[in-house]
């Protein structure tokens, strides 16, 4: 009688073990787009790069038999640089859209020979000029490019009629005056200028 032996123990390979390229590329990708979502201009990128990031993530999730942690990582902070990156976007151009700068001359005279002013938008500098105009004279003028609002210097220059003996000159940034300036005499020419930092 034979005494059945238990079948020998072969040990199984092990399976190699899988990464998951597309959840280390959507982490890799999703970090690079949180450090730039709040810097302004940059964060157009970001918000680029974590839609990126999010659908990278996405696509390593569904991917069969790897390793899903990386995935989860990179869709999150994806999803982060995404919200983050817009809502900045949107603050910084709220922010831009509300400068104004207002011109004011006033005289004791009737009219204004001549008031020249300067005008910025969109990054282009121009002078405006209105003759005979009637005193007191004013305008508001909006800046499209915040940028330029805080660097560049505005100027505004009137000059009185025959009948007048005083003009002034007054230009104010949001609320703020920038310069006043007064001139004597019939003809006199007040000049006002400078920057609205």
């Amino acid at each position: 009688m034979t005494q059945d032996q238990p079948p020998a123990y072969v040990p199984q390979p092990h399976a190699p073990k899988r990464s998951n390229p597309l959840g280390l590329t959507a982490l890799i990708v999703g970090i690079v787009a949180i450090v730039g979502c709040a810097i302004p201009i940059v964060n157009f990128v970001s918000i680029f790069l974590g839609a990126v990031a999010l659908i990278l993530g996405i696509i390593g999730l569904v991917q069969k038999n790897r390793p899903r942690g990386l995935a989860i990582a990179g869709s999150i902070l994806g999803v982060i640089a995404l919200l983050v990156g817009i809502l900045t976007a949107s603050f910084y151009a709220a922010a831009a859209g509300s400068r104004t700068v207002h011109y004011e001359v006033t005289s004791d005279g009737k009219t204004l020979s001549s008031v020249s002013y300067l005008t910025v938008n969109d990054g282009k500098s121009s002078t405006q000029q209105d003759t005979s105009a009637t005193a007191p004279w004013s305008k508001d003028v909006p800046i499209a490019d915040e940028g330029l609002f805080t660097s560049s210097v505005f100027s505004l220059v009137a000059q009185a009629g025959a009948d007048a003996t005083t003009i002034s000159c007054k230009i104010t940034a949001d609320g703020k005056t920038i310069q006043e300036s007064t001139s004597t005499g019939p003809y006199a020419v007040a000049s006002c200028s400078g920057s609205a930092s």
